[in-house]
């Protein structure tokens, strides 16, 4: 079973049991890190790179300066190195104990792409590795997709990642356009008996609004893709610059709120903007939600 990953610049299909265990936020360099019960399972990193770099002295260059075996890492030379291409990724590893690299240059955001997964083994390395390697796919265009920590959604590629949360059980991430300054929030929250405290939506999400600062108007119960929901409007001081000391609220605020009881799960997705600044549309930022 394998879920999908949509980060910055790349997608791939990864076992549903891998966890995020640390993460970066800027998109320019950084790295997302793997872990299941049983410890740690792989890394993958990116970093810009305008030309296709030494690939297999770099991942020498990993070993020596990053594996706690030293004494048998400093050995390695780049004739123990057994290559293999893997769709556009070249992988590496010179034997049992040390790990098992792969590395592919994306031409148009001009990256450097990099995994490292746990000691080789043949076996993990055909059923679980390569196949997350053939899985991948550019993450490009003027739509960026994002899929982590339970949340799926897309944005438009002006929205970048102003602040984000994870905690156990309680997700948020935000953006905001580059554009209009319009912000978009997701959250999900996990043990919904313990969120709700016995009170219906209805109750409960005027009052985490009014928490985050917010006035809110309308509330309606809906009903997103067969799933109890909550619409609300909300009006909120402008979140930019000196907007929030001096600029009028922002008055435009919609928010979704919806349950999910087969994952047991709450999600929820705000937005709010400056005066005369279009909203998205749900079914824009949800493929496949639909919502009444």
């Amino acid at each position: 079973m394998t879920k999908q990953l949509a980060w910055f610049h790349f997608k791939f299909q990864i076992p549903v049991e891998w966890e995020i265990t640390a993460y970066s936020v800027e998109d320019r360099a950084g790295r997302l890190e793997f872990s299941t019960r049983k410890g740690f399972q792989a890394l993958v990193g990116w970093q810009p790179c305008d030309e296709v770099p030494g690939v297999e002295t770099m991942m020498l260059s990993f070993l020596r300066g990053n594996v706690s075996n030293f004494e048998r890492a400093k050995q390695v030379s780049i004739l123990n190195l057994k290559t293999h291409r893997e769709g556009i990724f070249l992988t590496s590893h010179a034997g049992d104990g040390l790990p098992f690299q792969a590395v592919c240059h994306l031409e148009s955001p001009k990256k450097l792409v990099h995994w490292v997964f746990d000691s080789y083994d043949e076996r993990v390395a055909g059923e679980t590795w390569t196949p997350i390697l053939r899985s991948f796919e550019p993450n490009e265009g003027d739509i960026a997709q994002y899929a982590i920590f339970g949340l799926n959604f897309r944005l438009p590629r002006d929205y970048a990642l102003e602040d984000m949360t994870v905690l156990p059980a309680n997700v948020m991430i935000a953006f905001e356009s580059a554009k209009t300054k319009a912000r978009a929030t997701f959250r999900r929250w996990g043990t919904p008996d313990l969120v709700l405290q016995g009170r219906p939506l209805e109750e409960f999400y005027p009052w985490f609004l009014r928490a985050q600062g917010c006035r809110v108007g309308s509330v309606q119960k809906s009903m997103i893709a067969d799933m109890e929901a909550i619409k609300a409007s909300y009006e909120r001081r402008g979140e930019h610059q000196m907007d929030r000391f001096m600029g009028r609220p922002w008055k435009n605020g919609e928010a979704s709120l919806w349950h999910d009881k087969n994952e047991m799960r709450i999600y929820c997705f705000e937005q709010i903007a400056p005066p005369g600044v279009q909203l998205l549309r749900f079914e824009e930022v949800f493929a496949g939600l639909r919502g009444n």
